[in-house]
């Protein structure tokens, strides 16, 4: 099991687990993140350059990593701030800390 991220990483840049999708502008993604309040999946519109990887199929989903900013990590949650536009909830959501590094 991945440790969790040390309390010096508290609002410090990090990355976070999502599926990526292209949208019609070739600058931006569709970033899916998996959040734990509500218990659903939460959608960004996120600057490319923002994700790895940054080039994929237009067709696809696929796995990926986007930048976030971590807020805090306690009792396996951690609060992290997506960039990009919020679709569903956020910009700020509750993830796993196993997603986050």
């Amino acid at each position: 099991m991945k440790d969790e991220p040390k309390a010096s990483k508290r609002f410090a840049p990090g990355s976070l687990v999502c599926k990526l999708a292209a949208t019609y502008r070739p600058d931006e993604v569709l970033v899916r993140v998996d959040v734990l309040d509500p218990p659903t999946p939460a959608g960004f519109l996120v600057d490319r350059e923002l994700v790895d990887p940054a080039d994929f199929p237009a067709t696809s989903e696929v796995d990926g990593r986007v930048r976030v900013l971590v807020l805090s990590v306690e009792n396996g949650e951690a609060l992290v701030e997506v960039p990009g536009e919020a679709i569903s909830v956020g910009p700020r959501v509750l993830v796993s800390s196993r997603l986050v590094s």
